[in-house]
């Protein structure tokens, strides 16, 4: 995962999720990859940053702001459902492309070429 993707990446996409974004590179892929299985809500809270309450949500006396720091959490929430909903229409293409590469990986050239043959003339 880390070769694949990139440590900045996998900070990126910690840090998006409120996980924990320190680390070596395979502590961050670790991290991101129980995420895989296991819903955020059931994952121990060790795992996630702390957080920070943004300065321009307080007010003079350092209250919160109650209401734009719940607007912020349901645009949060909304990006996230139309990320889960893009992955979800997005994933049955992603598993035949890697079925597919993994396929050409062990193909001879003969075989690329009949296939590659099939494919512009039918089979």
């Amino acid at each position: 995962l880390v070769k694949a993707i990139g440590a900045d990446s996998l900070k990126t996409e910690l840090s998006r999720l409120g996980l924990k974004c320190g680390g070596t590179p395979l502590d961050r892929a670790k991290r991101l990859f129980l995420t895989k299985s296991t819903p955020l809500d059931q994952l121990p809270k060790k795992l996630f940053a702390k957080k920070k309450l943004p300065q321009d949500s307080r007010d003079k006396n350092g209250n919160v702001d109650a209401g734009e720091w719940g607007e912020r959490r349901v645009d949060l929430a909304r990006q996230e459902a139309v990320v889960t909903a893009l992955l979800n229409q997005l994933g049955p293409t992603l598993e035949r492309t890697l079925r597919r590469a993994e396929r050409r990986q062990t193909q001879t050239i003969q075989e690329r070429e009949k296939e590659l043959e099939e494919d512009l003339h039918g089979s």
